[in-house]
C-alpha cells in the first residue's frame, strides 16, 4: 500500500529534514531555518556517498533544497523586491536543473546551497538595504554562471562548518563568519591561481 518507503534510504530522512526545516523558517517568518537545512542538507550527502542511495533520494534531494534553498529566501526577497525574488527563485530552479542532467566533477554555477547560505547569512547582516539586493542578485547570476565549484565532501571541513551553521542559527551574529566563509566559496573559482 505504501511501497514508496521500499525505495527510500536512510539519507532521504536528512533530505525530508531539510525540506521541512525550510518550511519552518517561511512559517515562522525565519529566514536563519536555511541554517538547519543546510546541515540536513550535508547530513543526507555523506549518508547518501558511505551507503546506499537511489534516483528517488536524488531527486528528493533537489526538492528539498528547492524548497529550503529557493522558496525560502525567496519569501524574504519578495518582501523586498518582488521581482528579485522572482529571479532569485527562476535561478535556483534552473541551478538545480542543470545540476540533474549534468555529470560534471564538480558544480556548474554556485550550489544552491551557498546561494541560500550566502542570502540568508545577508538577510541577518545588512536587512533591507540596497548592498542586501545587490549580494541576492549577484548570487543569482552565480547559481547560472559557468564556472566550476568544487564539491566539498572533507568531514575535517564539513563538521566545524556544521557547527558553524548551528551556530548561525542560534546566534544570528555567528552569520558574518559564515557569510564570509561562503563569500570566500563564491569567489574560489575566480580567484584560484
Amino acid at each position: 500500500m505504501f511501497s514508496i518507503y521500499k525505495k527510500m534510504s536512510f539519507a532521504d530522512v536528512f533530505s525530508i529534514l531539510n525540506m521541512l526545516l525550510g518550511l519552518t523558517g517561511i512559517a515562522l517568518k525565519e529566514i536563519s531555518f536555511v541554517f538547519l537545512s543546510a546541515i540536513m542538507d550535508g547530513i543526507d550527502g555523506m549518508v547518501a556517498r558511505n551507503g546506499k542511495s537511489s534516483d528517488l533520494g536524488r531527486e528528493l534531494d533537489s526538492l528539498a533544497d528547492i524548497v529550503s534553498f529557493g522558496v525560502c529566501p525567496a519569501y524574504f526577497i519578495y518582501r523586498i523586491s518582488p521581482y528579485l525574488a522572482f529571479f532569485y527563485l527562476s535561478a535556483s530552479a534552473l541551478r538545480l536543473a542543470r545540476f540533474n542532467v549534468s555529470s560534471v566533477n564538480g558544480f556548474i554555477g554556485m550550489p544552491i546551497t551557498a546561494g541560500g547560505l550566502i542570502t540568508a547569512s545577508a538577510f541577518n547582516i545588512f536587512s533591507n538595504s540596497i548592498l542586501l539586493m545587490l549580494i541576492v542578485f549577484t548570487t543569482s547570476l552565480l547559481m547560472i554562471s559557468d564556472p566550476i565549484y568544487p564539491k566539498i565532501k572533507d568531514k575535517r571541513i564539513l563538521l566545524p562548518f556544521a557547527i558553524l551553521l548551528l551556530l548561525s542559527f542560534l546566534f544570528p551574529i555567528a552569520a558574518i563568519i559564515t557569510f564570509l566563509v561562503c563569500l570566500l566559496y563564491a569567489l574560489y573559482p575566480f580567484c584560484r591561481f
